[in-house]
């Protein structure tokens, strides 16, 4: 009887002992992965702080609505705010008449033309020190505007909705765009305009 309240003993003590231990290392295992939780989310965090502050940042800024040679023409300053080159530029365009309150987003063409061919595929960052140097670029419609729809344009009957996107790569290899889009009405040369009422793609 006697032996069996000591071996009793012994195991409810060993049972405790075992209990504290697995305790204890449970609490372990919570504790380093809470640490290994925390130092990925601090690399992740460090990676995108990183990826934020050496990258490009093209703005597409001073737009200038016109009619040039028959044709819808909208002058833009091409301007990289960020650290780096943007890389494999590519530039759209969409352009349409219509009138003001039917007027609406317009879904761009694959780049061709000159579009493709002339305009510069990679844009250096500005003198930081100073200001960025634009680069000065002038985009055409597709077709040459009739005689009624250029008379529509300066009475303000109809209004040009002009947009233009630029896609664009980082060192990274990650994709950007840029955009702006003007509605213009008016004789050539003298023609007012404003932004379109949608959100520019900018990111």
């Amino acid at each position: 009887m006697l032996f069996r309240s000591i071996y009793a003993g012994i195991a409810a003590a060993q049972w405790r002992t075992m209990n504290k231990t697995y305790g204890e290392i449970r609490m372990q295992t919570i504790a380093a992965s809470e640490a290994a939780g925390a130092a990925k989310s601090a690399a992740v965090t460090a990676d995108n702080s990183l990826k934020q502050a050496f990258r490009p940042r093209i703005a597409l800024t001073s737009p200038r609505a016109s009619i040039t040679d028959g044709k819808l023409s909208l002058g833009l300053q091409a301007v990289n705010y960020g650290t780096t080159s943007a890389r494999n530029i590519v530039w759209q365009q969409a352009t349409e008449l219509g009138v003001p309150e039917k007027l609406y987003r317009l879904r761009y063409k694959p780049s061709k033309g000159i579009l493709e061919t002339s305009y510069p595929k990679e844009i250096p960052p500005g003198n930081v020190v100073t200001s960025p140097s634009p680069i000065d670029l002038g985009f055409y419609a597709d077709k040459n505007l009739l005689q009624q729809q250029i008379d529509e344009l300066v009475s303000e009957k109809v209004w040009a909705t002009f947009s233009v996107l630029v896609t664009y790569e980082d060192d990274f290899g990650l994709t950007h765009h840029a955009e702006t889009c003007v509605q213009s009405c008016g004789k050539a040369g003298g023609m007012r305009w404003r932004y379109c009422p949608w959100s520019a793609r900018n990111d």
